[in-house]
């Protein structure tokens, strides 16, 4: 096993003491860990984590499906703010689940809920990473309308236990399609069916698509072993040796990871997708044709003079808000 060149692309927060992984880290195996934020609880932990280790431990921030009915009212803003702060962290972990049911209720989750905190995420994931779950899931729909609301997005269904016909079915998508579907695998999840059944599950994924994780939140020698077992898993389905499989694995993880957004007109690629957009205004789509007449300051999009005009504090107001009106916003609505 080439640890160098691994990378557990799910894992969790451990439930018992924190301290026990903090002085681990340094000592594990495994090479990176994506670590999975599923509430607003775990956020300020996995910030910590990132930052104490940021070589070793990439952040994940999220709403799981099943925190999705106590949150706080500014959980948005507060993963806002952790994105903002974290540039190249991934939203996850988070999804729709129909089935599970709420231990302390034996009600299921309430999946119109789930649905509005799951979009709103989806949102914050433009032009960003998506580590979501797909657990089960009976059936899961974007139409294409719905589908341009949203920028490109690298999309991991986590310990992928769907049926051949949704992979197949996400595997047909288009490469213009708005989303990069890989599909990754653990032992704890993948490996409850028989392993006939598993074999022919993982054979079917594309072996540039394919990615291995734990699902779990360990000390030494538990980590190293759930993703070693993950990685044997994908390689007696692949016909690969334990060597081909960790290069495979992490060329796929770093492709995932570090996924941009390309100009349609020149190539040049971006992080983001509201970097790309600006980008496409100001040097393809005529620059700031937006001025404010009384300062003569420039701006990309109409609402950004209105701003300027109407909210830049008491003290520094442009003098232009005496005179303000919708002539200063050519084809303005307001």
């Amino acid at each position: 096993m080439n640890w160098k060149k691994t990378i557990d692309a799910h894992s969790h927060l451990p439930e018992s003491d924190l301290n026990v992984l903090k002085n681990s880290l340094t000592d594990l195996k495994i090479n990176k860990f994506v670590i999975m934020g599923t509430s607003p609880k775990d956020w300020p932990i996995v910030e910590e984590l990132a930052k104490t280790f940021p070589n070793k431990i990439i952040p994940s921030f999220g709403v799981h499906p099943w925190s999705s009915e106590q949150l706080p009212e500014n959980w948005f803003t507060e993963l806002e703010s952790y994105v903002d702060r974290h540039p190249n962290c991934l939203i996850g972990e988070i999804g729709l689940d129909k089935v599970a049911k709420n231990r302390e209720t034996n009600v299921k989750y309430d999946f119109k809920i789930q649905e509005e905190i799951f979009e709103k995420q989806l949102v914050q994931c433009q032009g960003k990473m998506l580590e979501i779950l797909q657990k089960k899931i009976k059936q899961v729909e974007i139409d294409k309308e719905e589908k341009k609301k949203f920028g490109k997005i690298n999309f991991m269904m986590h310990s992928f236990n769907g049926s051949n016909d949704i992979l197949s079915s996400l595997l047909r998508l288009k490469k213009n399609d708005l989303f990069n579907f890989y599909f990754s695998v653990s032992k704890i999840v993948n490996g409850r069916r028989e392993e006939e059944k598993w074999r022919e599950a993982i054979k079917l994924i594309p072996d540039e698509r394919i990615l291995g994780e734990t699902d779990l939140g360990g000390v030494i020698g538990v980590l190293e072993k759930a993703l070693t077992d993950s990685y044997e898993m994908i390689a007696k389905s692949k016909g690969w040796t334990l060597e081909k499989t960790c290069d495979i694995l992490h060329q796929n993880c770093e492709r995932f990871l570090n996924k941009s957004i390309e100009c349609e007109k020149c190539g040049l690629k971006f992080r983001r997708l509201p970097d790309m957009y600006r980008h496409k205004r100001s040097v393809h789509d005529g620059g700031k044709p937006h001025n404010c007449e009384n300062c003569g300051k420039a701006f990309a999009r109409a609402d950004g003079l209105k701003n300027h005009l109407l909210t830049k504090g008491n003290s520094k107001k442009c003098s232009a808000i005496k005179t303000f009106n919708s002539s200063y916003i050519p084809n303005s609505p307001y």
